[in-house]
């Protein structure tokens, strides 16, 4: 695939791995696992699905008699060991729960696991990525700078998102650091530290849909101005100056990216 589209590619699966670790939170007392966007992930990741008695097995390997398999339930364990072992712990029969070898499975399987919940997530996110090739050349940033240019031009405001997210991926651009609620607005800037240690936001780009208005403001926001909504709105209504505008921003992107960020190929 081409840079583009392994980039885009790498933000799916790392919205996939934080919307899987976010649903682990504890709600009333209980876990409830995103499972359908973990099982997005590890299908990238090249597992294949198995459904045995009643639990929904993934592995890489069917054939071989050890692996490591991932059983899809709350608790996201992967363990390395066979498969009769795996339906052993996690869901026995009758028969197989009065044998006390069994029950010591049953009850403690530190022995066979791999990882559990987030260290697995951070497990599968990892495997997802290895293959990607990230790697780029000018040409590779000029086609999403101009794909940015045709987007403001036509208004494709969905498009234009996707131009300003493949930027922000690259450059680090992130939203504001604290919840700003702005419907129809979209903020991206960078957070960094001023050389006495102070977090600092910026430069900061705006994207206003109403307005199909794109704006770049080449300087800083300190931590009590990033926290105000009205901050934001001065810079999205005209109140503050901005330093570029409209599709030359994208110019500038890309010559952001070519001096933080030089390619690995030639």
């Amino acid at each position: 695939m081409s840079f583009k589209a392994n980039l885009r590619q790498k933000i799916l699966i790392d919205r996939l791995a934080a919307k899987v670790s976010r649903s682990l939170r504890v709600s009333d007392g209980v876990k409830r696992v995103d499972k359908d966007a973990m099982r997005e992930l590890l299908q990238m990741a090249g597992y294949k699905s198995m459904t045995e008695r009643d639990l929904e097995i993934y592995r890489r390997d069917f054939q071989a008699d050890k692996d490591d398999m991932l059983v899809l339930d709350n608790e996201l364990v992967v363990y390395h060991t066979t498969l009769k072992d795996v339906l052993v712990r996690k869901s026995p029969l009758i028969k197989e729960m009065v044998n006390i070898f069994n029950m010591v499975k049953i009850l403690n399987d530190s022995d066979v696991a791999v990882s559990k919940g987030r260290s697995t997530i951070e497990r599968i996110h990892s495997e997802c990525l290895n293959d990607l090739d990230l790697t780029y050349t000018e040409s590779d940033i000029e086609e999403i700078a101009e794909d940015g240019r045709t987007a403001l031009k036509n208004e494709t405001a969905d498009q234009l998102e996707a131009v300003l997210d493949l930027f922000a991926e690259i450059l680090s651009f992130e939203p504001p650091p604290v919840p700003i609620r702005l419907p129809g607005i979209k903020i991206l800037g960078r957070v960094h530290r001023d050389g006495e240690g102070v977090i600092m936001y910026g430069p900061v780009l705006t994207f206003y849909r109403q307005e199909n208005s794109l704006k770049f403001f080449d300087h800083h926001l300190a931590p009590e101005e990033m926290k105000k909504t009205q901050a934001y709105l001065d810079m999205v209504g005209g109140k503050v100056s901005a330093t570029l505008e409209g599709g030359d921003i994208f110019g500038e992107l890309k010559k952001r990216v070519m001096k933080e960020k030089p390619p690995l190929v030639a």
